[in-house]
This record gives C-alpha cells, structure tokens and sequence, in this order.
C-alpha cells in the first residue's frame, strides 16, 4: 500500500508507513480501544450487584431504624400521657423535732402527717389527697381533702394537728391518693397506726368546762330571777352572776372556767337558801297566826265580864310546837257595873300535835 505521505509502497498488512512512519489509512490515526477481558466484564457485574445490595440494605436498615425511632417515640408520647399515682412513703412526728413514740403519742402535742407522693395525668385529668385520721371506733377526727398539680417529680404534703384526747387504743391516719384521666381511674391507699395516751388535752378540758360553767350561770339567772318573783332580796346575787359572767368570757384555761361554775354554783346555792328561809319564815308566820288564833279563841271564849280581848303579848319556840300568850281584857258598865274599869289578864299555852294546835293551860286575873 503507497504511503500517502511520501508515496513508499508499503505491503499490505501495514497500518503504518515503514519510511516516514505515518498512518497508511485516516483508520489507523484512531486510537485503540481497549477491550476489558470477559473475566473482568463478568467481574464488574457482580461488583455492581454488590453495591447494590448494599445500598439495598443500608436503605432498609434505615427504615427500620426509622420505623423502630418511630415506634419509640410513639411509645414513649403514650406513656408520658399515661396517669400515673403512687405514694412513695407516710410518716408521723412531732411538729418542733423532738422525738415521738408512735405507741405512746402525747396529748396537745403539734404533730406532722407527711406523705411524699407522685401524680402524673394530662390537661384533662385530675388528682386528689385525702388524709383522714379515725379513732379505734371508726370516728372521723380529721378528715381533709387536697387538690394536687400534675408532676413526674416526687412530691409531699404535709398535715399539721394535735390530739385533743384518747383512749390508749390505737388511731389509724389514712391516706389515699387518687388520679383520674378519662377512663382510667387510680387509687392507691397507705395506711399509718399510732396510739395516743388516754385522757383528755387541755383544750378538750376547757371547753367541757366552759360549756359547764354557761350551763351553770343560766342556772343561777334563772334562781335569781325567781327570788325577784318573790320578792326575795337578790340584787347582790344578781351582780355577782354578772360578773362571774364576765369572768367566763375572759377565761382561758379548764381552771379558771370552773372557778366561774363554783361561783355560780355559790349564787344557785344562795338563792335556794334564801327561798328556803323565806319559805320557811312563812311557815312560821302561819304557824304563830295558827297559834294566836287558837289561843284567842280560848281566851275570848272564857273572858269572862270583859267586853273584849286584845293581845298583850306571844311566843312561839324556835321549833314551833309550843306557844304562849296573854291577853287583856276591859270590863265595862255594859259587862258588869260593878267592876266597870277592872282589868282582865289571860294567859293561854298551846302545844302542837299531829300538826294541829292544842290549847294546854289557861290562867287569868284581875287587876282593878
């Protein structure tokens, strides 16, 4: 083949010029392409079905991640909204920090409940603390109610009181808390026991003391007023109620209201007195009248030639079962003219008997 260069001839398989070494043919100035072996082609097959896979895969992992994130998430949004109550611990001690004996609780002693709790619900639920404290019987002394806010964190509340009596049984203080979302409802009790020494405090003792004094002084006004009915002297009386009155008022100790009932226990036993001895002055009354009338009859009936009698003089024993008198009589012109201007004297003693006057004796002369 000529050389369209330089015009050589060349034989025929040459691609290139054997004297100036250019391309015999425009073909020959292309490059070559290299042509991968079959093994390496099949090779890169398999690399891409790797890659593949592994891009597959990585993808996968991911959405399961995701999916699984999801979940946990979901899960996790759930069960912070689920409500949640629990009551972690309930104590009892005295309110100024000194020890207590739970068996052998102090009257009028300051003491604290304390619950420490945890209550969860969401925007439309609602919880509640109730502590109660009741006696061996069953009877309610304390019985109070909070509202609580909703909170993962631990909280506590506090109830302070004292007791104002006991019977050496034990007292169960109670508390139950109670967490309300939706439907679902929670409620979780705890329980505490302690035993309060027998008697009664001061405050219980005060007030039974000064219920008793008012009752007392409301005795003695009645008593009093009743004496005024009579007329009875008792305006002293009535001014020492007033003041035991007043007493009562300012009283603030057990002690000192019952010095007010003895007071008004003194006036309620006076006014009884008093109409004692002014019903017993009557009945002496009537009896020295029932006496006189008696021991009048007789003289009058045995005076003799006197125009009339009067009363000179009578006695009657401090026990009012003897008496004596004397009377006088005038005699007259009309009774006898000759011993007109005599003077009559009558002595009469009369005994009571089966409560009944009994003329015994009988006397007289005469003075001119």
């Amino acid at each position: 083949m000529r050389c369209p260069s330089c015009g050589n001839e060349n034989s025929e398989p040459l691609r290139f010029c054997t004297s100036c070494g250019k391309p015999l043919s425009a073909d020959a100035s292309r490059p070559e392409q290299s042509v991968a072996p079959l093994s390496q082609a099949a090779s890169g097959r398999r690399g891409l079905k790797r890659s593949t896979k592994i891009v597959v895969g990585v993808v996968a992992c991911l959405l399961i991640a995701g999916a699984a994130a999801a979940g946990f998430i979901t899960w996790l949004v759930l069960e912070s909204n689920r409500p949640t109550a629990e009551i972690l611990s309930m104590s009892l001690a005295r309110t100024d920090g000194d020890t207590l004996d739970l068996e052998e609780v102090p009257l009028d002693t300051e003491l604290t409940l304390k619950v420490r709790y945890r209550a969860s619900f969401d925007e439309s639920g609602r919880s509640l603390l109730r502590l109660t404290v009741a006696s061996g019987d069953g009877e309610k002394m304390i019985d109070k109610t909070y509202e609580l806010e909703s909170s993962g964190e631990a909280r506590s509340t506090e109830l302070e009181f004292s007791m104002t009596r006991g019977s050496g049984k034990p007292v169960k203080a109670k508390a139950v808390l109670a967490v309300d979302q939706g439907k679902t409802e929670l409620r979780v009790p705890e329980t505490l026991t302690f035993t309060v020494v027998e008697g009664k405090g001061e405050e219980v003792l005060f007030e039974e003391a000064q219920a008793a004094a008012l009752s007392k002084c409301e005795e003695a006004t009645a008593a009093v007023k009743d004496l005024a009915a009579l007329n009875i002297s008792a305006s002293d009386l009535a001014d020492r109620l007033s003041r035991a009155l007043e007493d009562l008022d300012d009283a603030e100790t057990s002690e000192e209201a019952n010095a007010v009932y003895q007071d008004a226990q003194e006036i309620v036993d006076e006014c009884a007195a008093r109409r004692a001895a002014a019903a017993d002055e009557q009945s002496r009354l009537r009896d020295v009248e029932a006496a006189k009338q008696v021991m009048y009859d007789y003289a009058y009936a045995e005076k003799g030639n006197a125009e009339s009698i009067e009363l000179v003089d009578s006695q009657v024993n401090e026990e009012r079962t003897r008496a004596n008198a004397t009377y006088r009589g005038m005699v007259t012109v009309h009774t006898d003219p000759d011993n007109a201007g005599q003077t009559n004297y009558y002595y009469v003693t009369a005994v009571k008997r089966n409560g009944q006057w009994v003329v015994t004796d009988f006397s007289y002369e005469f003075v001119q």
